[in-house]
């Protein structure tokens, strides 16, 4: 697997990415703060299910989604070029894994809550677990973002290409 991520490393467009300063850090800071988009739309529907203004409805809600499919999509490029600048790096860190499926998980939860409250509220009996979804949903996204941080510092290889 290290061969391939080597060869990789050594394409045009992740030594671009990586060798050029400014490329990278805004990849980074636009990664960083479209992240902050998604998961705020995403507070959003979640503290409304844990009761937090409450008196907005959840039709309302939806009207945040283009704002946070947006802001997934900057995170899609933005990451791929992360991705791409230091490939090695990432896909030889458990971490990362654990960031994407916490980042999935977190996604698909807050959608079902989102898809289950677009016509209505709950009835009584299944806010209970409405408001259960939503808390796993806030620690998935706290989890998402620690994991997120903990890239930087975590890794064992850096390079692919250091090896070959």
């Amino acid at each position: 697997m290290m061969f391939y991520l080597a060869r990789l490393e050594e394409t045009f467009l992740s030594t671009w990415i990586r060798e050029t300063g400014w490329v990278f850090f805004t990849s980074l800071i636009f990664h960083s703060l479209a992240l902050a988009l998604v998961v705020g739309v995403s507070l959003v529907i979640l503290w409304r299910e844990l009761g937090f203004a409450a008196g907005i409805p959840a039709s309302r809600l939806c009207g945040l989604l283009p704002l946070a499919s947006s802001g997934l999509a900057i995170v899609f490029v933005s990451g791929c070029m992360l991705l791409l600048a230091y490939p090695a790096k990432a896909l030889s860190n458990p971490i990362f894994y654990l960031k994407l499926a916490a980042i999935v998980c977190a996604l698909a939860i807050t959608w079902r809550i989102l898809s289950m409250n677009r016509l209505a509220d709950p009835e009584p009996g299944r806010a209970g677990a409405h408001r259960t979804l939503a808390c796993a949903a806030l620690l998935l996204w706290l989890v998402s973002i620690a994991a997120g941080r903990f890239l930087a510092y975590t890794h064992s290889i850096l390079l692919a290409s250091s090896f070959y």
